[in-house]
């Protein structure tokens, strides 16, 4: 399924109206569609960033700083984050997804990451909902989806034998999103670096 959205002009405008052909949705809920994100979700994503900043900072990796200290902008970030999406497909290291609703509206990211297919398949998830949509169910909802797809035999979805998170101990509303959806601690800890902070790290595992 390729999504296909009609770009709206004024009534009075006579120049054709371009189309703008988005990647295939891959994967549905009862409310989200994933998919990779494109180009031109620029400005919807960047909006939900800066709105979600705050929140995000403690504990999703932001914008990278290079060799001479100089901090890359929300759009280089946004291009990073098309790019991985379409490495990690094409390499199967990872797959990475942005959430929406069925008017375009953007959700959040949702992402499996470190997919090693070893002895052992296995992956870890992590993912971040609009701050402006929290308390809606979307990251439960979205998260949900992503344990089914990771777990489901091939060629429905991954199967992965083992999907891990790394959740700070003081996130309680992504523990709580990670226990709804089957996930429970291992009692492992490690420290790990988000944004410049050294930050403890709690292990979770689906399935149980």
């Amino acid at each position: 399924m390729t999504a296909v959205r009609v770009m709206t002009l004024p009534h009075h405008d006579t120049r054709s109206r371009p189309i703008e052909v988005l990647p295939p949705v891959e994967l549905t809920t009862d409310r989200l569609l994933f998919r990779p994100l494109a180009s031109a979700d620029r400005n919807r994503v960047l909006t939900a960033l800066e709105s979600s900043r705050d929140a995000l900072l403690p504990t999703i990796p932001l914008n990278q700083t290079d060799a001479l200290g100089i901090k890359e902008s929300d759009r280089d970030l946004f291009d990073r984050w098309v790019a991985n999406a379409i490495e990690s497909d094409n390499n199967r290291t990872a797959w990475r997804r942005a959430a929406f609703l069925e008017d375009g509206t953007f959700v959040g990211l949702f992402n499996l990451i470190k997919i090693d297919l070893g002895l052992e398949w296995t992956c870890e998830a992590n993912w971040w909902v609009d701050h402006r949509l929290a308390g809606r169910g979307f990251a439960t909802e979205g998260v949900e989806a992503l344990l089914h797809f990771a777990t489901a035999d091939l060629p429905v979805g991954l199967g992965l034998h083992r999907v891990t998170a790394m959740i700070q101990p003081d996130n309680a509303a992504s523990i709580r999103v990670a226990e709804k959806c089957g996930m429970r601690s291992t009692g492992h800890a490690e420290l790990l670096e988000i944004n410049g902070s050294v930050r403890p790290h709690l292990e979770f595992v689906y399935p149980v």
